[in-house]
């Protein structure tokens, strides 16, 4: 069975340590966070395994960016991107299996999500698309899946204009 209720003892510890200033990503940029929105990720993240409850908070000054915030480890906090906001089309076809993880079996209960990355290069931005982090906000779950699409990339050129 999974946990997908944060208890009571862990909201207060998430609200003590939001408030002393140690997310201070999350207080800073002016949003008000609701601790009633904890994604959990079951497996956790690729290389972040050992955490599994997240936030998505927006970037106040800087919509439609996001931050997918760990709870357990402030430091942990990666920029994302809804995928609606890039032109990927019929490529971000996610497996019925993939979408097992999230207890969803349909093709729209469910929000896509790209990992950005800023490159040494002079703040390029890329986007990994071929793995992106799906949510099923109707029950807080959430899970990075890799899709098999040749057109999908891990470091897929993101243009800001």
């Amino acid at each position: 069975m999974i946990n997908q209720t944060v208890s009571e003892s862990q909201t207060e510890n998430y609200l003590h340590r939001f408030h002393s200033g140690e997310y201070a990503m999350l207080n800073g940029n002016g949003t008000e966070v609701d601790f009633n929105n904890v994604i959990h990720f079951e497996q956790g993240i690729p290389g972040f395994e050992f955490l599994s409850q997240f936030l998505i908070v927006p970037l106040f000054e800087y919509p439609p960016f996001l931050v997918l915030q760990s709870l357990e480890a402030p430091e942990v906090a990666m920029l994302v991107l809804p995928s609606r906001f890039m032109e990927l089309g019929d490529e971000l076809d996610v497996k019925t299996e993939d979408l097992e993880k999230i207890q969803t079996k349909d093709k729209n209960g469910f929000e896509t999500y790209v990992i950005l990355k800023m490159s040494s290069e002079g703040g390029k931005f890329t986007a990994n698309t071929k793995a992106p982090v799906i949510i099923n906000p109707a029950k807080q779950l959430g899970a990075q899946v890799i899709l098999d699409h040749q057109a999908l990339d891990v470091q897929h050129p993101l243009e800001l204009t």
